[in-house]
């Protein structure tokens, strides 16, 4: 591979979770988070992550109870389409 060559966009889910965590002491709304502190799961609300960065820029779209936001970082995303589910049942 030539270094001139561009790499093709990154695209791919990195999370989807049905908002149902294994504990059932979890409060409704609480965090689940991974090992590099990434938002993997809401309790009771689902959950995607899907990363459409490219070489150049990072970009991030989610969606929580099928509502869409993006960010520049994956949990930036969440949070603003977390933001837009809560504005929008309120």
């Amino acid at each position: 591979m030539l270094n001139d060559e561009k790499r093709p966009a990154f695209n791919s889910t990195v999370v989807e979770h049905d908002g149902k965590f294994a504990s059932s002491q979890a409060r409704f709304g609480s965090f689940m988070y991974d090992i590099d502190n990434n938002i993997v799961g809401i309790n009771g609300r689902s959950l995607k992550v899907v990363n459409l960065s490219d070489n150049k820029e990072t970009y991030f779209q989610a969606w929580v109870d099928g509502y869409q936001n993006d960010g520049l970082s994956h949990n930036e995303a969440v949070n603003n389409a977390l933001k837009l589910a809560q504005e929008c049942c309120v």
